[in-house]
């Protein structure tokens, strides 16, 4: 079982970048001013379905955490150093919205017993600082 969950973690995580490329390509085509309405439509569409797509991978990172704890020391150390670091990095409210998905998942299926003292309490700082977020979905 192990290594069917690491290949899906890994998988996840690609998925998530490929996604992240995707939407950026999207973007740019609908602010291509070459493209008419019904175009624009098409690339808005595309984004959206990337968020979804990313949303389900951090469902399945989600299930993984809970159900593999042993086998995601990987995907936590990719999570915490590029994927989640971007996606707030991005200034993006739906990114930010993904990474704190992940973040709430950690804590709730990992706990503090699985990370030090301090790496625990970043976490928890970090989602406690979008308490007082404008953002109504990021509060």
């Amino acid at each position: 079982m192990g290594n069917a969950t690491i290949a899906m973690v890994d998988k996840s995580l690609e998925r998530i970048a490929e996604s992240n490329v995707a939407k950026r390509e999207a973007e740019e085509d609908e602010d291509n001013e070459d493209f008419d309405d019904d175009d624009v439509e098409v690339f808005k569409d595309e984004v959206k379905a990337e968020y979804e797509l990313q949303l389900n991978c951090a469902e399945v990172m989600g299930i993984l955490m809970k159900t593999h704890p042993a086998n995601v020391n990987n995907m936590i150390g990719t999570l915490r150093q590029q994927t989640l670091t971007a996606a707030f990095a991005s200034g993006e409210q739906k990114r930010a919205k993904f990474a704190l998905f992940v973040l709430d998942d950690i804590v709730e299926h990992l706990g503090p017993s699985y990370f030090s003292e301090t790496d625990f309490k970043m976490i928890v700082s970090t989602i406690c600082g979008f308490v007082t977020n404008p953002s109504t979905s990021l509060r």
